[in-house]
């Protein structure tokens, strides 16, 4: 079964992930194992450390899948972003400083470790008035919604979308992580699930085992929303959200004491 994976660092130069083109040529070798077809290149934007404007990652793309076709690698690498919050993103999501994924209505954005920026829900609204549709990224690596996932669900219901990360799923983040991540699916708070990728060690790919960690934990249904899920991101395509499963309480979940 061929897989979409729209959360991935595989560019080369450009953040903490691949470091150079035999990297990412080397992952791409990883993606493809697992029957991955297309992949997202999101490279964090404006998360205090990198600044990568959409000219740039549409030129490293390009760069990239010339280097994939002359080593006859079948993957397709698609241009994205991992975006935070900041005081320009509107304007510069009209610029086309910041993309879209694969130019779709989809936007992936990035909550800090530690909080949700108060002004979360506000700009998940105003993506909204755009025809932006958000998907948060990786809201069980998330302190306030570990501790409390009624916050995921008030964003979800404001409009957001989630997605969880396949190290997470396996257990690669550690037990409460995945315990909190299985919870969050459990819930139908998630509707996405990527790999977050990296690097070939510590964050691989791994949709293969997560996909299958899912099927033996919650069914065949959950795989299977989450691949169409990708793939109706893949192709700008509407996603039909799961009614969230609103019976929890405060510190529902547990991170850390």
């Amino acid at each position: 079964m061929t897989m979409f994976d729209i959360h991935t660092h595989i560019l080369h130069g450009i953040d903490d992930g691949a470091s150079d083109l035999e990297q990412m040529l080397l992952m791409a070798r990883d993606a493809a194992s697992q029957h991955i077809t297309g992949v997202i290149a999101t490279p964090h934007h404006a998360d205090g450390h990198h600044w990568n404007p959409g000219e740039r990652i549409r030129r490293l793309t390009d760069e990239a899948n010339a280097a994939l076709r002359a080593a006859n690698i079948p993957l397709t690498i698609y241009p994205g972003q991992e975006v935070r919050i900041y005081n320009r993103l509107l304007e510069d999501l009209e610029e086309k400083i910041v993309l879209t994924l694969n130019d779709s209505r989809y936007l992936l954005l990035e909550l800090p470790h530690s909080h949700i920026p108060r002004e979360t829900a506000d700009m998940i609204y105003e993506l909204q008035l755009m025809g932006i549709v958000p998907i948060i990224a990786h809201p069980e690596r998330n302190l306030e919604i570990a501790r409390d996932p009624r916050r995921l669900l008030e964003l979800v219901q404001t409009g957001a979308l989630a997605q969880v990360t396949s190290h997470s799923i396996i257990g690669h983040s550690g037990k409460k992580v995945k315990q909190i991540a299985m919870d969050l699916c459990k819930h139908r708070l998630i509707h996405l699930m990527a790999s977050d990728a990296h690097n070939r060690s510590l964050r691989n790919f791994n949709l293969d085992t997560a996909c299958e960690a899912i099927v033996d934990t919650l069914g065949q249904d959950f795989r299977d929303y989450y691949t169409a899920n990708a793939s109706s991101v893949m192709n700008d395509q509407p996603i039909e959200v799961w009614p969230a499963d609103a019976r929890m309480r405060k510190k529902f979940f547990f991170f850390g004491r």
